[in-house]
């Protein structure tokens, strides 16, 4: 059986998740080299925690459902570095956006975190804590920096942080039911420079 795709789908596009076993699970998230990865999947008492130290297989990883997923330390343990996981709660994304900004990920490029409402929320609770300024970017500028793939065009308003132990860079970048975190390479920093030069 191969275990190399270009792109894998465990998804039924109508909210129900496969249930799958733990061992499953762990194989999917471990075992299988992809450039990206859609999954809707639950796990009966197992939570599953990234490897340490170790880039995922997976180039991006799109996830339907987390709830087998292991929250402490998320950031700290997160080895994919292009990843889109489904959080309903706005104190999780708070949470999440903390630990970048507190923790040394290095490898994390493109984290976003949504939610299938469209009720309104404040931006203000997803920062809370953390500091931050209006972005210096115009809507075109990100859109060349991050790649049309990754741009929102439902964008409505970002922001830019500093991580605290090695000052990296990153936006923030709000839509209606969703938050992205673009980390700053050291190539789109090259950009960033000859935005400004």
């Amino acid at each position: 059986m191969t275990k190399k795709f270009d792109y894998m789908s465990l998804n039924s596009g109508y909210h129900i998740p496969f249930s799958v076993s733990p061992e499953t699970a762990k194989m999917l998230m471990e075992d299988i080299t992809a450039e990206k990865m859609d999954l809707q999947i639950k796990t009966e008492r197992f939570k599953y925690e990234f490897p340490k130290n170790q880039v995922s297989k997976i180039k991006e990883l799109n996830l339907f459902r987390t709830d087998f997923i292991q929250s402490n330390n998320f950031v700290r343990n997160l080895n994919h570095p292009h990843v889109k996981f489904l959080f309903p709660s706005i104190k999780k994304w708070n949470k999440i956006l903390k630990e970048w900004v507190n923790e040394d990920n290095n490898v994390i490029e493109y984290l976003m975190l949504f939610r299938q409402s469209m009720a309104f929320f404040l931006q203000a609770s997803v920062l809370a804590g953390i500091p931050h300024r209006e972005t210096r970017f115009k809507r075109n500028q990100l859109k060349s920096l991050v790649g049309e793939d990754k741009f929102n065009e439902e964008m409505m308003q970002s922001y830019d942080i500093r991580r605290f132990s090695d000052s990296r860079e990153a936006t923030i970048v709000f839509s209606e039911n969703s938050v992205t975190l673009h980390v700053w390479t050291d190539a789109q920093k090259a950009k960033i420079r000859n935005i400004h030069d």
